[in-house]
């Protein structure tokens, strides 16, 4: 394991992430990044490690605005996009 890989794993779980296999499970509902130029908030779900792309983010949105009928639109972010997004 890198040093890199293992220092990022420390710190997400500090965090409050949960480690299962090769990825982190956050099961905090606060835990947003906003993206810089939209404003667009999202939640993250989970962080994980793709051996050809690095570190990537599941995160989710609610699109619908009522509370009775909301649902979730996910996207997934590579390391390229974390420069795009900032934590709220």
């Amino acid at each position: 394991m890198s040093y890199l890989k293992k220092h990022l794993e420390e710190n997400l779980i500090k965090m409050g992430g949960k480690k299962i296999k090769d990825a982190i499970s956050f099961i905090k509902p606060s835990l947003l990044i906003k993206h810089k130029k939209a404003g667009v908030k999202y939640t993250i779900q989970k962080v994980f490690f793709d051996k050809q792309n690095g570190p990537a983010v599941l995160c989710y949105r609610y699109y619908t605005p009522t509370k009775k009928f909301q649902k979730k639109v996910f996207i997934i972010l590579d390391k390229n996009e974390f420069k795009n997004y900032e934590p709220v």
